[in-house]
């Protein structure tokens, strides 16, 4: 004999019943944030749903308002280090002229002491 424990004549068992209003309670708690016994209507679900997407949207503005400014700070930050950097290289730059050109000086200076000590040499020995 084949007996059908889920339905007789068309109609649920009354445990099929209440098992499925279970689940569409849990759901409804699952996906809704309510109580399995609160009844909602639905339109004030969609006005739940409108507020979480508003609160969603300004979570994400705010965020990328954040990311923006964040990367508004960097590119200063770099143009300002790149900046400075091209400072210290000319003051470098200058500071190795004036070195470069008191090195020249001195070696002048010393090239000058050769020759002249090489001409009182040589008057010395003219003189003799």
């Amino acid at each position: 004999m084949n007996v059908d424990t889920g339905s007789f004549h068309g109609y649920q068992s009354l445990d099929n019943v209440n098992t499925q209003a279970l689940s569409r309670n849990t759901l409804r708690r699952q996906v809704f944030g309510i109580d399995a016994h609160e009844v909602v209507p639905f339109h004030a679900l969609q006005k739940t749903n409108k507020a979480r997407e508003a609160i969603e949207r300004s979570q994400l503005e705010q965020r990328n308002k954040t990311l923006t400014e964040l990367l508004a700070n960097e590119r200063r930050a770099r143009r300002n280090a790149e900046a400075r950097a091209t400072q210290l290289q000319s003051q470098v730059n200058e500071l190795l002229g004036k070195k470069s050109k008191h090195i020249q000086a001195r070696l002048k200076a010393e090239d000058d002491f050769k020759t002249l000590t090489k001409e009182k040499k040589t008057l010395a020995d003219n003189k003799r």
